[in-house]
């Protein structure tokens, strides 16, 4: 390489690293936060970067963090897989020591989509995962340049004269010897072929929108409805453990007891996963029944039997204030009968609110005395608790003519 060539190879690569530091220093995506850990990738979602322009040394990526409890170290993971940490030295009591970010690099193996993730570890050993960002390498990968072998010239070689001959008595003719010089053919450079590579276009990253569910928290028996969205190029996706397809579909599940629920995507090599995760907790629910107070008349009513009654003495109006959260599904009123057991002796009404009112009238057959009450109260829970108030008195008189 010649020197030029290597400074616009340095130019390059200094050009590259001063773009991701900049791409670092603008909005981050969306981050993961536990409260206390933050992990983020400094590098722009749906970057695209020329191989050409990747230094020997690889692509940089910047990983901020930041802990309460103080920054240990972080890691860089490529499309799922570990390719670097990178250990705080900070000093306790410094800004750096729970404020730090560490610049690594990967070495790419072509163009395509490269998903990215830093994971935060802080001193008490606990972790947080970045969102994912992916970027884009077009191009193709550089190749170092064949430098011509150099080409051997002919040297030739020289060689002295021999003395004049000396005639003796039989003289014979001695041949002088002539240079020859020598020569290398010059090697011929032969053309190769070299291949061109078509273009692809880059996989669109898994990537798990939208997941919600409806209700969070159910009671037993109860169901929630779960929904989701999934963008990429999707290739499968789970819920539950269960196939599923893409938005609009949609499933239903019925907790017995508090538990999570997991959505998985998956793509072709090059597009990575996603997962989520939602919980349905199961409350105990409403277990109690009704709360029945202010009943009126306790003690005191009284109702008139026989011929000579006038029409306002022959009922009595019992009223009572019944509540539940579940909402009240009825009120029933239980009294005596003749033979002296208990019976169902008609229903309240609700006369406004939590205001329940019933007009009794004794059957016949009813002598005078005490007659004695009860009043069950039934909510609109699934269990539908029952609960009961008593016990009330009424005089029952007989008219005299």
């Amino acid at each position: 390489m010649t020197s030029s060539q290597r400074v616009k190879a340095i130019l390059v690569g200094l050009f590259l690293v001063f773009a991701l530091v900049l791409a670092s220093c603008g909005p981050l995506p969306a981050r993961v936060d536990t409260s206390e850990l933050e992990a983020v990738v400094g590098v722009r979602h749906g970057m695209e970067i020329n191989l050409e322009d990747v230094p020997p040394t690889g692509v940089p990526v910047l990983c901020h963090g930041q802990a309460p409890a103080g920054v240990a170290s972080i890691e860089l993971y490529v499309n799922g897989m570990f390719f670097g940490r990178s250990s705080n030295t900070a000093a306790p009591g410094t800004h750096g020591f729970n404020y730090f970010t560490a610049e690594m690099s990967f070495a790419p193996d072509g163009p395509g989509a490269y998903e990215l993730r830093c994971r935060t570890h802080d001193q008490e050993g606990r972790t947080v995962n970045s969102a994912d960002v992916t970027i884009f390498l077009i191009g193709e990968v550089p190749t170092s340049p064949t430098v011509p072998p150099e080409i051997p010239t002919a040297t030739p070689t020289s060689t002295e004269a021999p003395p004049p001959e000396v005639p003796t008595d039989t003289p014979t003719a001695t041949g002088v010897p002539t240079d020859t010089p020598t020569s290398t053919a010059r090697p011929t450079d032969t053309p190769t072929n070299t291949p061109t590579s078509t273009p692809t276009t880059p996989l669109r990253p898994v990537t798990i929108v939208s997941f919600e569910v409806n209700p969070s928290t159910v009671t037993p028996g109860g169901c929630a409805h779960f929904t989701w969205r999934v963008e990429g190029d999707v290739t499968e996706i789970w819920f539950d453990g269960e196939g599923v397809g893409n938005y609009p579909d949609s499933r239903d599940r019925c907790p017995t007891a508090t538990r999570a629920y997991e959505l998985h995507a998956e793509g072709p090599p090059g597009a990575g996963s996603d997962t989520e995760s939602l919980t349905v907790v199961v409350a105990p629910g409403d277990t109690e029944g009704p709360s029945i107070t202010n009943v009126d008349p306790i003690k005191g009513g009284q109702i008139c039997v026989g011929t000579y009654c006038t029409p306002a003495d022959r009922s009595l109006d019992i009223s009572a204030v019944v509540t539940d959260l579940s909402g009240v599904s009825s009120v029933e009123f239980y009294c005596t009968v003749p033979g002296g057991s208990e019976a169902y002796c008609g229903p309240f009404v609700r006369s406004g609110g939590n205001n329940w009112l019933i007009t009794y009238t004794p059957l016949k057959g009813v002598s005078s005395g005490t007659l004695t009450y009860r009043i069950k109260a039934t909510d609109n829970s699934p269990r539908r608790n029952v609960s009961w108030w008593g016990t009330g008195y009424i005089q029952v008189f007989v008219g005299i003519g």
